[in-house]
């Protein structure tokens, strides 16, 4: 980003419905890829739940928020998701 940020979406879908999402916002350059295996192997070990152990325990400089799909329209979500990463502090 702009502003030296990176940003991540994770969306965990099943049998083709999205279930929930996870944006995370880093300041300055991160290992991504050791933040995804953590991640998704609490997902794993949590029977398909983000545990806020495993959230909190990859924390350092990432900000980690958890979302739940609503009953929104694609637009709607788009512009939520706009606002959340490039809008909200």
């Amino acid at each position: 980003m702009i502003d030296d940020r990176e940003c991540s979406l994770i969306e965990v879908e099943r049998e083709g419905r999205a279930l929930s999402m996870l944006m995370l916002k880093a300041e300055g350059t991160v290992n991504w890829e050791w933040i995804y295996s953590r991640l998704l192997i609490g997902l794993v070990d949590g029977s398909g739940t983000w545990r806020k152990e495993r959230i909190n325990y990859i924390i350092n400089n990432i900000i980690i928020k958890r979302m739940n799909h609503m009953g929104r329209k694609r637009d709607k979500n788009l512009n939520f998701l706009y606002y959340k990463l490039f809008m909200e502090k």
